[in-house]
């Protein structure tokens, strides 16, 4: 998976690969049959493990190299409280059910797409 990300570039493998995991995710709703959703499974985590290779080249393209911790520290951050917002969100609930899962995975990949684009351009101007 090194490979692909280092061909495809962290941006596009991680764009590629949530993409990837939010078509699985919206076909399993479909509940074809056993075997088509055990292969879809295996296709989002094999997506999943491109996201976590990529995530960390990509983390480090948009910090200048004496900031890279600052960087990284920020998107672990993120990460960390994303969680427990969602956590807190869900908290006395049931879960969610299969299809608002499938609507909060869209939001989420229009909002990271949109976040990679605004770093795209802020990056483009201030080289």
């Amino acid at each position: 998976m090194g490979d692909v990300t280092t061909r495809l570039g962290s941006r596009s493998a991680f764009q590629l690969s949530l993409a990837v995991m939010t078509g699985c995710t919206a076909l399993i709703l479909l509940d074809l049959n056993q075997v088509f959703t055990i292969a879809l499974i295996f296709i989002g985590g094999t997506a999943l493990g491109l996201v976590f290779i990529s995530q960390i080249p990509l983390i480090l393209e948009r910090v200048p190299s004496d900031r890279a911790g600052l960087g990284t520290e920020l998107y672990f951050g993120g990460l960390g409280a994303a969680t427990v917002v969602l956590s807190l969100l869900l908290l006395g609930r049931n879960g969610l059910m299969p299809l608002s899962e499938l609507l909060w995975m869209l939001a989420a990949f229009v909002g990271v797409m949109v976040c990679l684009w605004a770093t795209r351009r802020f990056t483009e101007s201030t080289s």
